[in-house]
């Protein structure tokens, strides 16, 4: 909600400091002398005035573009009913509407931060999922490292190759099914706790990982037991730096 009320605030802050800024070169006639005179216009004007020559009858004054701004010159465009002038330079004490831009700016600015703390609590409400949760990323890996470990420990003792791959296979079923998509699954979680680059490195040593552990599989069930052990020492090795960039320390391992 924070980030929705930032964005309209911003947006809304755009159309308000823009509708300001188009007055800047357009000053009110209704402001002093002193803030106008000098300056230039950047617009011929066209009026009308009545003269004692010709009391009656008004006569047409051309007033050029660039000439310099008088105080008689003021008093003839009000008299003419001009209500703004468009000059050539900005004129400070003449912009009426500078607390338009003010308010716009500040608009701008509050919707800046309304999105910024928007932002932090989404980052806090991914990153709730604590540690210990049951489906935590670090509480995943743990059990990826405990099946991996146990099969590395186990496979040499069984009596053949064929029950080493029905061994594989079944470990390795679980990792694949449920561990892995349980860790992809946590994206919002370590994206909260990480940040995207952080994620970035966790996701590409995982998916390491994740093919070490496809081609253990793959390997175990087409009876190729010798490649299917090699990917399992593999993904052992490739284990520890997901965890280092999961922040886990280096002894803090399953066992099983």
């Amino acid at each position: 909600m924070l980030r929705l009320i930032g964005t309209l605030l911003v947006w809304g802050g755009v159309v308000v400091g823009s509708a300001a800024v188009l007055t800047i070169y357009q000053p009110k006639l209704t402001v002093s002398n002193q803030s106008l005179v000098g300056h230039t216009l950047d617009r011929s004007e066209t009026i009308y005035v009545t003269t004692e020559e010709s009391p009656d009858v008004p006569e047409q004054v051309v007033l050029e573009r660039h000439s310099e701004i008088t105080p008689e010159m003021l008093d003839q465009l009000r008299a003419a009913g001009r209500e703004r002038i468009v000059v050539g330079e900005f004129a400070w004490r003449a912009w009426g509407e500078w607390w338009i831009f003010a308010l716009g700016a500040a608009m701008m600015i509050g919707g800046a931060v309304c999105m910024r703390l928007g932002a932090r609590r989404e980052i806090a409400a991914m990153t709730s999922i604590g540690d210990d949760h049951e489906a935590s990323p670090i509480s995943t890996i743990a059990a990826i490292r405990a099946i991996l470990e146990r099969l590395a420990s186990e496979l040499p003792t069984l009596p053949d190759d064929e029950m080493r791959c029905e061994t594989v296979v079944t470990r390795l079923d679980q990792v694949q099914q449920s561990l892995v998509p349980s860790f992809a699954n946590a994206r919002n979680a370590l994206i909260g706790k990480y940040g995207l680059a952080g994620y970035a490195g966790i996701m590409d040593r995982f998916a390491s990982l994740e093919r070490q552990i496809n081609r253990a599989w793959s390997s175990a069930a087409d009876r190729v037991y010798f490649e299917s052990e090699s990917c399992i020492a593999l993904a052992l090795e490739i284990l520890p730096e997901v965890e280092q960039r999961l922040g886990i320390p280096p002894t803090s391992t399953a066992t099983g």
